[in-house]
């Protein structure tokens, strides 16, 4: 294991480089400190790294210090006194209060630099209890307070604002120390913690202005945007906790109380009476409208439920008499996909030249590709682009305690992005549709897998429409409930299939342990009777030959039907979901949280 660091070897003086060109050295430059405070060289075999550190703490040199609780001032104001925090040059702002720069320097260097000390000296002052209300003359003569006159109104930090929100709703982890966790997880322990990466930020932090590390950020952005709004409004992180504070608030019986409690959880004042009317008329209304909501949602459900049935009485005995017809005929079963792998047989693509190979400890045998968590199968670059699709497998597995193995993967060459058949990642035993930083997955509430999956194979298939709706399948029916996402566009030569990992190039805990017996990859999203035709082997009969059938009067019939299916799930798609699913005291929760003096500090 290799770590960088420094070592006191043979130092030796460095070139002038002519406007920074290593190209055109000039003069040599001994090693010293700044010429315009001392200009000490350092001279001798080592490198002066410690003759700057004491150059830098000498009680003569204030530069330092200034600099240092500058930036303690900086965060604790919202501003320093500086208020360019990384430039104390010429081109820099001027100290709104030089003396009092200089007295906090001197007295961080007279009390061995402790952070601690000046941060205590400074918050017990009367300065830092000053009220957020300017007083008359302030408000039109130091809008800003740059003289000091009032506490400037600002916003929370990016990590003070997702640790406010586990706080407000009782689940705030304080342990310190341990382990990061990844970026865009909810785990309830303090944002501090969050594992910080370029290519992989946390999405509700970058909202607010948390900085990317590519470099120092002495100060940073405030901006005021959209984005910032609607992550308040939409992110399901604020929902979850809008939804464990309602839970944990509601041993509270009195309505009033419980409004109370949860205005000063969140605020740290209790509301006015005006505030507390103002909420409880809110929670009555949205009850309200709620069982008005339901109501129309229950109508238009039952609507699409008959207009589908009607549908399917037309259409059923139909289909049922053309495969009757076709069953002796011995035609193909199922829909055609684009690429498909008999892992008993070989490793080769049965429809196409998407041929793959073998990783780790993965091998054929009896009962189709054999995986021990340890190997995997890939297939060269596909040569379509891909949106709309269907995974589909036939597995097997060795053990039910297994969490985040891939079944199918489709994912692009860098193994970055990625839409996956995945077993009890989120929740054990479950199906899930795994992707990236789980952008694009949702749990959709199926039954976890029983014994039978340790003894036979088990097909699986998640559709992905065009309109972003997926679908799971489990042996032909469907698995929990369809939801809709974002769907990835991948590019011709840019997108390969795994089988027995979930992505990427190498195993790291997300690989399957079992046997794959068959795989296929569809270039659309199959309907629920092309799943199920493809589960069971029958005879496939598509809706095209079906209507073919069909008499003048029962074409005209469906139309009607097909209309009255389009307007009952325009009803339900244009409905408010979350009015309709959250409880009244969720939807206030919520509310709270997206109150500015929730998010601002006054």
């Amino acid at each position: 294991t290799r770590i960088p660091g420094l070592l006191e070897a043979h130092a030796t003086d460095h070139p002038l480089f002519e406007r920074g060109d290593p190209k055109q050295p000039g003069k040599i430059v001994p090693r010293g400190f700044l010429e315009v405070l001392s200009g000490t060289r350092y001279g001798g075999q080592q490198s002066g790294r410690r003759l700057l550190a004491q150059d830098l703490t000498r009680p003569d040199n204030p530069l330092t210090a200034r600099v240092m609780v500058n930036r303690i001032w900086h965060h604790l104001f919202g501003l320093g006194l500086v208020a360019t925090p990384d430039n104390f040059g010429k081109l820099g702002a001027e100290p709104s209060h030089p003396e009092l720069l200089d007295h906090l320097a001197a007295r961080f260097m007279a009390n061995g630099w402790s952070i601690k000390d000046t941060i205590r000296y400074i918050v017990t002052s009367k300065t830092w209890s000053l009220s957020s209300r300017a007083p008359p003359t302030s408000a039109t003569d130091d809008p800003e307070s740059k003289w000091l006159t009032h506490a400037r109104v600002r916003r929370l930090t990016a990590e003070a604002l997702r640790d406010s929100l586990f706080a407000s709703a009782g689940t705030l982890q304080s342990k310190m120390f341990g382990n990061t966790f990844r970026a865009n997880a909810m785990t309830p322990r303090r944002s501090v913690y969050i594992r910080s990466r370029r290519n992989d930020m946390d999405t509700f932090l970058a909202a607010f202005d948390a900085p990317t590390p590519f470099a120092p950020v002495g100060a940073r952005l405030v901006t005021n945007v959209p984005a910032q709004s609607l992550a308040m409004l939409n992110s399901p992180l604020v929902w979850k906790l809008a939804e464990n504070w309602a839970s944990q608030t509601a041993e509270i019986r009195d309505d009033t109380l419980r409004i109370q409690q949860m205005f000063e959880t969140a605020t740290a004042r209790p509301p006015t009476d005006q505030e507390s009317i103002a909420i409880l008329t809110y929670i009555k209304a949205t009850t309200k409208l709620q069982s008005t909501q339901q109501a129309a949602h229950k109508a238009a459900a039952a609507a699409l439920a008959d207009a589908r049935a009607s549908r399917d009485a037309i259409l059923q005995p139909l289909r049922q008499s053309l495969t009757d017809r076709q069953k002796p005929k011995g035609d193909t079963n199922g829909p055609s996909p684009i690429a498909a792998w008999d892992f008993q047989q070989s490793t080769k693509d049965q429809i196409g030249d998407l041929q793959g190979k073998l990783h780790g400890s993965a091998r054929l045998d009896q009962d189709g590709l054999m995986l021990d968590g340890e190997g995997w199968f890939s297939t060269d670059a596909i040569n379509s682009k891909l949106t709309a699709k269907t995974l589909e497998a036939w597995v097997q597995l060795d053990t039910q305690q297994q969490r985040g193995g891939g079944v199918v993967t489709l994912q692009d060459l860098s193994g970055t992005v990625f839409d996956s058949i995945v077993y009890g990642e989120r929740q054990p035993g479950r199906w899930i549709s795994g992707s990236d930083n789980f952008q694009r997955t949702q749990d959709v509430g199926g039954k976890a897998q029983t014994d039978r999956i340790l003894d036979v194979p088990v097909h699986i298939a998640i559709t992905y429409a065009a309109d972003g709706t997926i679908s799971i399948y489990c042996d032909g029916r469907a698995y929990g409930s369809p939801y809709r996402s974002q769907l990835t566009h991948y590019r011709a030569g840019d997108a390969q299939v795994l089988v027995g990992l979930r992505h990427g190039k190498s195993a790291g805990g997300r690989t399957l342990q079992g046997h794959v017996v068959t795989a296929r990859l569809y270039d659309r999203a199959l309907t629920p009777a092309e799943v199920r035709a493809s589960s069971t082997g029958t005879v496939f009969v598509s809706d095209r030959d079906v209507i073919a059938e069909l008499s003048d009067d029962q074409r005209e019939q469906l139309t009607a039907l097909d209309n009255a299916v389009a307007i009952a799930q325009r009803q339900l798609d244009q409905q408010d979901q979350a009015t309709i699913d959250k409880s009244p005291w969720v939807l206030t929760a919520h509310a709270i949280f997206n109150l500015k003096e929730f998010q601002y500090l006054r």
